[in-house]
């Protein structure tokens, strides 16, 4: 095996590389930062600005970016026998940024929905795929625009676009994916910067789809591993709530969480201050700690793909209009807690706040608190690390705190946030009640979220079962009980 090929660590709950050492990935989706300026179409982002961020990415503690391939790009090669030159050219330019600055990619590869656009029906009657334009698939039954979500034909007509995009009968368009995934393999394939393929974004897992679904994940991911002779990993991406069956897992490698606010509107408190009900990023913690957890009942890795705070407008109008008016502010503060709480409840740090109206670059604060959470990572031996929730074993004693944690028979981590933030840092004034803390002597180093600085550390015989949070911190703060030896 490669030194350098990102496989699952033996402890089943993280990565590592070849030969051993850990790979934490830290860094966000990168659809528009590589192949347009964000709110232009099809236009491709200066390299000399790409090469920017890629530096900036790195001297923070990136190492990862989920690479969004268009759907559209390998289109032409089947009317043509060519690739788009320019795009080629610039996918060549990311992976050799990629090998410069030690960063990985997360390639994804097939987004099936787009082809077949339920959407926007544009994108289908606009696509080179599509017969229409002289492309080699035909959808028989086309419906156009997707009605309204209360439309009762809604679902019915959603049904039919996602049976186009992943039906198996049409053969043509089969081999158009397949095409596409052997044109990556071939090309990059023995590129050390591919962390792995994915087969689909959004994949659809519906009851009613399933006699579709199944067989079209078992033929693209055997598929995929045969003509890979490197053995990357292989995964997909679901919807926020949904629940991994065993048909899907034993397609992929590894799993992934998202957050976004209509996923987690069933948890809310609606008795919380209008500015915590406008999609504050306490609901994005809450709902990346919930579904980290489940997650862990797989018993794969799982990493945290996607997270995201605009409300949509027919959900929430109160929550949207306050979520357009403080976007910076909540985006920001989503990025910070989308990276810890995650991380301490057995998933990876979130890739890359989202909006519901599109991607963002980051801030200097958000590349700050990229380089945070790495400092801490970098002290945690994760290929060792086999953890279980702690949920049921660690509380906080108050009200307006919540607290994710994790734990094997050596170490816990543990963060407490503060669940009413609306706006200016408040210091974090609480105590963990631990519930059968580790027994013996003990290293316990209390962490400052914001510089993935310990502030405070002691060692203890015994780890008592109230944890007073020491004072100077803000916010949300980090908690690591080491049991000696």
């Amino acid at each position: 095996m490669s030194s350098s090929l990102i496989r699952v660590a033996d402890s089943g709950r993280y990565f590592c590389f070849g030969d051993g050492r850990p790979y934490m990935p830290i860094g966000h989706n990168t659809y528009s930062e590589v192949f347009t300026v964000y709110g232009y179409e099809n236009t491709l982002y200066p390299t000399e600005l790409l090469e920017e961020r890629f530096a900036r990415l790195a001297a923070h503690g990136g190492n990862f970016l989920r690479l969004f391939i268009s759907a559209n790009l390998q289109a032409g090669y089947f009317t043509t026998g060519q690739m788009n030159p320019a795009e080629v050219e610039r996918l060549d330019t990311v992976f050799a940024l990629g090998e410069k600055y030690g960063i990985s990619f997360y390639v994804e590869l097939l987004m099936s929905q787009y082809y077949t656009a339920w959407y926007h029906a544009d994108q289908w009657l606009r696509s080179p795929y599509n017969a229409d334009n002289g492309g080699p698939v035909q959808f028989d039954g086309f419906s156009g625009e997707l009605p309204e979500h209360e439309d009762p034909s809604y679902m019915e007509k959603y049904f039919q676009r996602q049976r186009m995009g992943y039906g198996l009968e049409n053969e043509v368009f089969v081999e158009a994916q397949k095409a596409k995934i052997r044109w990556f393999v071939e090309r990059y394939g023995g590129n050390p910067r591919v962390m792995c393929w994915g087969l689909s974004n959004d994949f659809p897992l519906h009851e009613e789809l399933e006699d579709v679904l199944r067989p079209w994940l078992r033929c693209m991911s055997d598929y995929v591993r045969e003509v890979d002779p490197h053995g990357h990993l292989v995964t997909l991406q679901m919807f926020s709530g949904s629940v991994w069956p065993d048909w899907v897992l034993d397609c992929v490698d590894f799993t992934s969480i998202r957050a976004y606010p209509w996923s987690a509107a069933g948890i809310l408190d609606d008795a919380l201050p209008d500015e915590v009900m406008g999609r504050n990023p306490n609901n994005i913690a809450i709902w990346l700690n919930k579904k980290a957890v489940e997650h862990l009942s797989y018993g794969k890795p799982n990493i945290c793909g996607e997270y995201g705070s605009c409300t949509r407008r027919q959900d929430d109008a109160r929550g949207y209009r306050y979520s357009l008016d403080n976007r910076d502010r909540l985006r920001a503060r989503g990025t910070l807690y989308g990276l810890w709480s995650p991380l301490c409840s057995g998933s990876m740090p979130g890739h890359r706040w989202t909006g519901y109206d599109g991607f963002y670059p980051l801030t200097e604060e958000e590349y700050d608190w990229l380089a945070a959470v790495r400092a801490f990572c970098d002290r945690v031996n994760w290929t060792a690390f086999r953890p279980e929730s702690a949920q049921d074993r660690v509380t906080v004693d108050r009200t307006d705190c919540s607290v994710a944690a994790i734990a094997d028979q050596n170490l816990l981590l543990g963060w407490i946030w503060d669940r009413l933030w609306v706006g200016e840092p408040r210091r974090v004034e609480a105590a963990l009640i631990l519930k059968n803390p580790p027994a013996g002597p003990a290293r316990i180093e209390w962490v400052d979220c914001r510089t993935g600085r310990i502030k405070h550390a002691q060692r203890v015989a015994e780890v008592p079962s109230r944890l007073e949070v020491p004072g100077g911190l803000e916010e949300c703060v980090a908690v690591v009980i080491r049991r000696a030896g």
